[in-house]
């Protein structure tokens, strides 16, 4: 139990400095969104600390019970029963967990160890959306204005500005792929400690061993239900993060779009100047005057949807932190359960 007590610090320390890391502004247009993050990881790391705490608590009384029995020689009820309080639970309650498991010797596993690192989502490679595209983005002359400045100084503008607005969605994604491996190990502490009990209950029989059996189960049982809920709170932030990556992607083409519109509109502004100048010219220069005026009106459309973009996504934050508060009211199980008594 102190080996699994050690391993739990360490998965207090990966929430820390993973989804720990990722600050609520990060989010950009998203930070709405975000707004209960960093209650997200303090409820994630307050139940392992808490947990941390309970396996401290347990080893304790489990040496405990051990001096005890060293010094009386023999299960005795009275002075060892105590250890292991029933906390309102029936002792008789369960199957025995000296059936449990299938190792031989304690901490054959430790799941703070081996969590592996959080992946973030690396997003659609460009020759993908180039097919997507169907080449459309090669004859952009915003595309590859782009394209100049960023093989010139080192950063495409256009994607750079939409970043800034639309934030850290592989920061998001990330955080959500660590809470569900958060999720797994709170499912694999609760069979590396069963598989404990195993070991334990297997060589100590008698009244006090199934006291300590019934807080056993209701520990066992406290890891096994923490799984669910994080897992279900890292599946929304992953959603959250390919939503606000796709927000980017859709505006940026639109941005890309309204330049090209732009200076389509520009030239075509410099032709009427010239075309009304010449004065031979200005039956053609009324002409391009209307095309122009379409033009301009197809300029406001995409920058309409543009703000529609952004007013759905506003909508779609608002959406994700009530979902994110419905599984931190369930995230509570270990906190729940008590300490054994002192012995």
């Amino acid at each position: 139990m102190d080996e699994l007590r050690v391993s739990a610090g360490k998965a207090d320390a990966y929430v820390e400095a993973g989804p720990g890391s990722l600050g609520q502004w990060d989010g950009r247009m998203f930070a709405v969104a975000l707004r209960d993050h960093d209650s997200a990881v303090s409820t994630a790391r307050r139940n392992i600390q808490r947990g941390e705490k309970l396996l401290n608590a347990v080893a304790k009384n489990l040496a405990d019970a051990q001096d005890r029995y060293d010094t009386t020689e023999q299960d005795n009820t009275v002075t060892v029963n105590d250890i292991f309080s029933q906390l309102g639970s029936s002792t008789s309650s369960g199957a025995s967990l000296a059936q449990a498991g299938s190792g031989s010797e304690f901490g054959s596993a430790l799941p703070g160890d081996s969590i592996p690192p959080a992946e973030e989502f690396s997003g659609i490679p460009e020759w993908a959306q180039m097919v997507v595209e169907l080449g459309g983005s090669l004859v952009s002359p915003s595309y590859w204005m782009g394209k100049v400045l960023e093989w010139t100084i080192g950063v495409n503008p256009i994607d750079w500005f939409v970043e800034q607005f639309t934030g850290d969605w592989k920061g998001v994604t990330k955080a959500g792929d660590a809470f569900s491996k958060v999720s797994e190990y709170w499912t694999a502490m609760g069979s590396a400690i069963t598989n404990d009990c195993g070991v334990l209950f297997r060589g100590w029989q008698g009244d006090a061993s199934d006291s300590a059996q019934s807080y056993f189960r209701e520990l066992i049982e406290a890891h096994n239900q923490q799984a669910s809920p994080l897992s279900k709170l890292g599946a929304e932030y992953e959603s959250c993060g390919k939503g606000m990556y796709f927000a980017a992607k859709g505006i940026g083409a639109l941005l890309g779009t309204l330049l090209d519109m732009v200076a389509g509109a520009a030239i075509l502004a410099s032709a009427i100047a010239v075309a009304t100048a010449s004065g031979i010219g200005a039956p053609a220069a009324a002409a391009m005057s209307t095309a122009l005026l379409a033009w301009l009106d197809a300029i406001l459309g995409v920058w309409a949807t543009v703000l529609t973009i952004q007013g759905v996504t506003v909508g779609a934050a608002y959406t994700f932190v009530g979902l994110v508060g419905g599984y931190l009211g369930t995230i509570h199980p270990v906190e729940q359960v008590e300490m054994p008594s002192e012995g």
